[in-house]
């Protein structure tokens, strides 16, 4: 039953021009998760794998949240310099999932093509991790999820999208308290907000079951402009590959419009903590795998010189200016 009167909602909501999320067109071929890993959780939940493929070089909350879940044993590949599996395709067998990323959504699309092309070639269903590029579309042969809160301001919020998908309502949660973090970082800034941004990350890794997109989240996403959203990441993004790309050492996509960041693969092994002294918060990305011993030299290489520089909807051009003249002034 409709209410009348009692306090405000809050503003963007009441517009009254009806928007719709970025992946409506797909509603045939999608399940809306709270996460990509309950995407994840899903997918293996629903497909009665054998085994699943991850990469080295990836978040190893993945793989944890899989161990918690899941009985299916864990086949461990390496990427190539062209973020490809190196991986003997014979040793890939029918029942098995194979997880790949995009990574930093400035995969080559020759190279998506290629791993889609795996599954054809061996019968073992792929999922494109689309996590690091909301914006890029899906594959329908295969299996893509993604997640909101990286490119969105969202706490939460995902989707599974593929030909094979049968849309399902997964059990959601009130979330209202859940995007405080996000309200306090426009007060204080998001460096102060961090700690509340972390509990909210944790209550991902803490969940044991795949949860659909909380109400609250799915609103919000309804009322975004996308097009600005992705415009302005995209010209910070070429703003920063001019006065930089002759020095990065990463070879990628320039002409992807799905960035979550810049990728700046330094030579400076101390970039990162000069760049904490001006403020510039930049994380490290799976920095786990330098101990590892099935990491390869390429991907250590990353995980020690990856400079994921921000290119998000927050900054502006002077900002991305700044940008470059403190890392220029820096690195060494």
């Amino acid at each position: 039953m409709k209410e009348y009167g009692g306090c405000l909602y809050f503003e963007p909501l009441l517009e009254e021009k009806k928007r719709e999320q970025y992946y409506s067109k797909y509603e045939k071929n999608k399940i809306d998760v709270d996460s990509g890993r309950s995407a994840i959780q899903y997918i293996l939940e629903i497909g009665r794998y054998n085994r699943i493929w991850l990469p080295v070089y990836n978040c190893p909350l993945v793989a944890q949240r899989i161990i918690k879940i899941s009985n299916i044993k864990i086949c461990w590949y390496n990427l190539n310099e062209n973020f490809v599996p190196d991986i003997n395709q014979d040793k890939l067998k029918k029942g098995d999932v194979l997880l790949w990323v995009n990574y930093c959504g400035v995969m080559f699309e020759r190279i998506i093509d290629e791993v889609v092309g795996i599954k054809e070639k061996t019968g073992v269903e792929i999922i494109v991790d689309n996590i690091p590029a909301y914006f890029s579309s899906p594959k329908m042969d295969v299996i893509n999820i993604y997640s909101c809160r990286k490119f969105l301001g969202v706490p939460d919020g995902g989707h599974i999208i593929g030909k094979s998908i049968v849309p399902t309502a997964l059990p959601a949660y009130l979330n209202a308290d859940h995007y405080l973090y996000l309200l306090r970082a426009i007060e204080t800034g998001s460096n102060l907000a961090y700690a509340d941004y972390q509990e909210n990350e944790n209550r991902f890794s803490e969940s044991a079951t795949a949860c659909g997109m909380p109400i609250l989240t799915s609103k919000v996403l309804e009322m975004l402009d996308y097009t600005e959203i992705k415009s302005k990441r995209r010209t910070n993004f070429e703003i920063l590959h001019d006065q930089l790309g002759g020095r990065n050492r990463l070879n990628f996509n320039t002409k992807t419009v799905t960035p979550s960041v810049y990728p700046y693969l330094t030579s400076d092994r101390q970039l990162r903590q000069k760049l904490l002294t001006r403020r510039v918060y930049i994380s490290q990305f799976w920095k786990h795998v330098l101990a590892s011993d099935k990491a390869n030299s390429f991907e250590k290489d990353l995980a020690e010189y990856l400079i994921p520089l921000p290119i998000d909807q927050r900054y502006t051009k002077e900002d991305m200016k700044n940008l470059i003249d403190i890392v220029k002034e820096l690195e060494s």
